[in-house]
């Protein structure tokens, strides 16, 4: 029995397959992937992103096996590798960390250009003896194109660009590069990019919002109404033409009246204290009514856009300066770039809305605003025991907060100041490594009634040296 089985599965296969060879094959478009062979790291992936359509990190790199999109909303996604996110993948701009509170919060974005961004660097295993425990995961480097590693083959060039988008941002920028073909190179760019809001068909909540919260089975779907922002129950009614007699001690002596159904009855007379009150026609009385009507109330607390992701606005600059003084076995870059973001997070509500509440909502906004400044030098040499010497200082002050319509809920200031030198040699030519050292100064300054992390200010001091020895090379 066993066998017959085991027979059937295996012969499953072959049917879709004889299908497939007759149909006519579609050409997909081209993802240009390129893969460097880096004697320290096994699984390196560059992805060239000039003028790509990427509006986030995420979005740039989500094409590649093994890594996905946090996608915390349009506006917001974050590389995840094999399942690790967050502070367990180093975000590099030029190899120098740029982490800030988008490694902490979902909803805050990594500073990225998707127009001039020359290319990102992906190290899916872990490179945690390089970065560091931020690293266990991989690691993601942005090369920014500022520091020209190389002398441009043309003495100037202008880049401009300018995009309309169908249901995407609109998209405009330059970038100049002015050099001496001899020594010097220079870099200056602008991009920004907006949108007022994402079209989507239909309404931006559910039809279930409408049609089950109020079950067949009677009473609220209260885990519905709440997951759909809305204001959900059902308030009975007393119906006054469901008695034939307005009762005539009620009528005298309002006071007493426990609600609008006191002053109605099925009693022609009524006794009060020993005195006998008659009671007169009830002149709207419908003889079998219900003497109780059921309202059901469901309404939104938030609103419920009509064709469009409500609050999913973004508008994107980016304006930077970078240098680069070529030596004859080496050069020195310097850059200095900022990076602003404005943007909305759909469909999130900080505040608990009470059922008498009305439907002006309070969205949820992120502003961020990176300035970084950075010092990139390298310095070749011909002998095999020192190979090459590599120094880089950066500083980057990255503030992000979140803001509840205009009103700031929390800010976070994070104030880095990097340095490192990483010493490449070679004594053998079976033997190639590396000796770095590592320093990194971080102040976190929080602000805001909602902030939820402390003052924090951190040290740390790095060693690593990693070898190889390739006996088949």
């Amino acid at each position: 029995m066993r066998h017959h089985t085991l027979a059937i599965a295996i012969s499953l296969p072959v049917f879709p397959a004889y299908a497939i060879e007759n149909k006519q094959l579609t050409v997909l478009p081209v993802i240009r992937v390129n893969a460097e062979n880096d004697p320290f790291i096994n699984q390196s992936i560059v992805v060239e992103n000039r003028n790509a359509d990427n509006k986030t990190l995420g979005d740039a790199l989500k094409h590649l096996s093994g890594v996905q999109s946090s996608a915390f909303g349009p506006n917001s996604g974050a590389p995840v590798i094999r399942s690790l996110s967050g502070n367990r993948v180093q975000i590099l701009e030029n190899g120098q960390s740029i982490y800030g509170m988008n490694s902490i919060s979902g909803n805050i974005n990594i500073p990225f250009d998707p127009l001039f961004t020359q290319s990102v660097t992906v190290n899916k295993s872990s490179d945690s003896v390089r970065y560091g425990g931020n690293a266990i995961g991989g690691s993601v480097n942005i090369d920014s194109g500022l520091i020209d590693t190389a002398m441009p083959n043309k003495s100037s060039q202008l880049e401009l660009v300018a995009k309309k988008g169908w249901n995407d941002f609109d998209a405009k920028g330059f970038k100049l590069n002015l050099n001496n073909q001899s020594n010097f190179s220079t870099n200056v760019l602008f991009s920004s990019q907006d949108m007022s809001a994402y079209k989507i068909p239909g309404e931006g909540k559910a039809s279930v919002c409408n049609t089950g919260v109020f079950p067949t089975t009677g009473g609220v779907n209260t885990a519905l109404a709440d997951a759909c922002q809305k204001e959900a129950r059902i308030q009975k009614n007393y119906n006054t033409a469901s008695q034939p007699y307005i009762d005539q001690f009620m009528t005298e002596n309002p006071d007493w009246a426990d609600g609008s159904f006191s002053f109605y009855t099925d009693k022609p007379t009524s006794v009060w204290s020993g005195k006998t009150y008659t009671n007169p026609v009830n002149p709207k009385y419908v003889p079998n009514t219900q003497q109780y009507t059921e309202n059901k109330i469901n309404k939104d607390v938030t609103p419920n856009y009509k064709n469009k992701l409500g609050n999913s606005y973004l508008d994107n600059q980016h304006f930077a300066i970078g240098s680069t003084y070529f030596l004859d076995n080496g050069r020195i870059g310097l850059s200095a770039d900022s990076k602003k973001s404005e943007y909305g997070v759909p469909g999130f509500f900080l505040e608990n809305k009470s059922f008498q509440s009305t439907s002006d909502s309070i969205p949820v906004g992120v502003k961020t605003d990176q300035r970084r400044y950075a010092l990139d030098s390298e310095f070749n040499f011909s002998p095999l025991l020192l190979k090459q010497i590599q120094f880089d200082v950066s500083k980057s002050v990255n503030t992000s907060g979140e803001y509840l319509g205009s009103k700031m809920a929390n800010n976070y200031k994070f104030d880095t100041q990097q340095a490192e030198l990483l010493l490449k040699h070679r004594p053998v030519e079976f033997w190639n490594g590396f000796i770095g050292f590592n320093q990194i100064d971080r102040k976190v300054v929080g602000h805001g009634n909602l902030r939820y992390l402390p003052n924090i200010n951190t040290q740390t001091q790095a060693v690593f040296i990693k070898e190889k020895l390739d006996f088949d090379g």
